[in-house]
């Protein structure tokens, strides 16, 4: 009949069951199935049991008769508590009825999870933690079972700071159980030095122009055609400034100088060449830049020389006035170099700057420069 055990015995050792027939928190019951109890493949014990509604069970076979257990097939299939009379009616089931009798130990629990730890912990396997998720050993199939429990994380902390470029940053949790796991996160890499910017200045990029988009005209002396270029949403209000390539720049043949008109930019040029220009920077009248709503492009434009024996030294620069008399101190002159060597480039690389005066322009320099070199200057007034 069914009997409260004083030992059980796991893996051939035995273990100590308290007075209450309790381990760990578990009611362990112990069942003998005789042979002459099974019918229809079917055997019922009752047995005196604290168990509840939501309590879990687990029939374990003791060593002795475990093949046979296996042999026959037998399987725990219905578990009735009856709470009222502390009594709890097992039901067993099986594929062939053995010819002898089969002892068994019932364990009890009020939680699935506490049934699986505290049995874990009896025979050396504790629940343990495989990608975030509770897993619990099932000593029938003895093997791992996902439980679905996630694991808890005690703490999150950075273990590792790196500022270097390409470097890894490392974050390591503390999970329930007190293990770690660690993931990495790696920095970018630094990119180069951006154009600078503000909120109103947009730009094009590699714009076309064809030999079919430049027309005569006679704006500026030296420079015969005019081209216009397609910049959608371009107001005649909008500022400008274009930028050639370097080839481009140095040639000489296109005028230092360009205009806005709606949904355009205008260039000028001494040749119709087909040419692309890297960029064109448009920037707003919000934008505190002139415009050509309060300047007008001059007609007035001419070819001045820098002498190379003129030049003054002037708090660290060197600064040199050449005379041009319709120029009026109002005026915003823009210059370009006319390059003719790579000395002429060199020596227009080192002009940093021209101010207009009332009959004249003044250049400064980095460098007092040992060669003449001529220089194209327009206005806008």
């Amino acid at each position: 009949m069914p009997t409260k055990l004083t030992q059980i015995n796991l893996d051939g050792t035995l273990y100590d069951i308290g007075a209450d027939g309790g381990f760990g928190g578990i009611e362990m019951i112990g069942i003998t199935l005789s042979s002459s109890g099974w019918s229809g493949n079917s055997q019922t014990v009752t047995v005196s049991s604290n168990a509840i509604a939501t309590s879990d069970y687990l029939a374990i076979p003791q060593l002795e008769t475990a093949e046979k257990y296996a042999k026959a097939g037998i399987v725990l299939a219905n578990a009735t508590p009856d709470v009222s009379n502390q009594s709890l009616a097992l039901q067993f089931t099986c594929g062939t009825a053995p010819t002898s009798n089969v002892d068994v130990v019932v364990l009890v629990s009020t939680s699935a999870m506490q049934t699986q730890i505290d049995l874990a912990e009896a025979i050396g396997n504790f629940p343990r933690i495989q990608n975030g998720v509770w897993y619990t050993y099932n000593p029938n199939t003895q093997t791992w079972v996902n439980s679905g429990v996630k694991a808890g994380i005690t703490s999150i902390t950075q273990t590792t700071t790196s500022n270097a470029d390409g470097g890894n940053n490392i974050i390591t949790a503390v999970l329930s159980d007190n293990t770690t796991t660690t993931f990495t996160i790696k920095n970018g890499t630094k990119g180069s030095q951006g154009e600078k910017g503000d909120s109103a200045t947009y730009y094009f990029r590699n714009m076309t122009v064809s030999e079919a988009n430049w027309n005569s005209n006679s704006t500026y002396a030296g420079f015969p055609y005019m081209a216009t270029l397609t910049t959608t949403g371009v107001t005649a209000n909008d500022g400008v400034e274009v930028t050639f390539d370097t080839d481009t720049a140095l040639s000489g043949n296109y005028a230092p100088v360009a205009n806005t008109v709606a949904n355009g930019v205008q260039i000028w040029g001494k040749t119709n060449d087909a040419i692309t220009i890297p960029t064109i920077a448009i920037t707003p009248p919000a934008a505190t830049v002139p415009t050509t709503s309060s300047y007008n492009i001059s007609a007035q434009n001419t070819t001045v020389t820098l002498a190379s024996g003129g030049w003054t030294a002037s708090n660290g620069v060197y600064v040199q006035t050449v005379s041009i008399n319709w120029m009026l101190a109002s005026d915003i002159p823009f210059c370009q170099g006319i390059c003719n060597s790579q000395a002429d480039s060199a020596a227009w690389g080192d002009i940093i700057k021209a101010e207009s005066n009332t009959g004249s322009i003044t250049f400064t320099s980095l460098s007092a420069l040992t060669q003449n070199l001529s220089v194209q200057v327009v206005v806008a007034r």
